[in-house]
């Protein structure tokens, strides 16, 4: 399996790879953000198609699962990041909510 992108993150393409696929992984990290929305996935879909129109499906495929892992990443940062910010920290540990919201983040029953 090709690596697409280095410990920092860059792709290796960038330096190393051909003219077309330098122009696909810019168009893809345009078209792909990581959200899951009816447009961003209209979007996504459209670049999948186009990607293996042109042969570079693996690569779309690395950008795609990168991006949603930062992405859920972040989302669930930010939602610890409020669920430690409550007024009233007594009630909320009494009536468990903490606990609950903590099972929501990390999706688990």
């Amino acid at each position: 399996m090709k690596t697409y992108e280095t410990a920092s993150g860059l792709p290796h393409l960038l330096k190393d790879g051909t003219d077309s696929e330098r122009v696909a992984w810019a168009v893809y990290a345009g078209m792909v953000s990581g959200y899951r929305s009816s447009v961003e996935d209209m979007k996504a879909v459209m670049a999948l198609r186009d990607a293996k129109a042109r042969g570079q499906e693996e690569m779309f495929r690395v950008m795609w699962n990168r991006k949603r892992a930062e992405r859920l990443a972040w989302l669930t940062l930010t939602q610890r990041s409020w669920q430690k910010k409550t007024r009233r920290a007594t009630r909320a540990k009494h009536h468990d909510s903490i606990a609950i919201r903590e099972k929501y983040v990390r999706c688990s029953a």
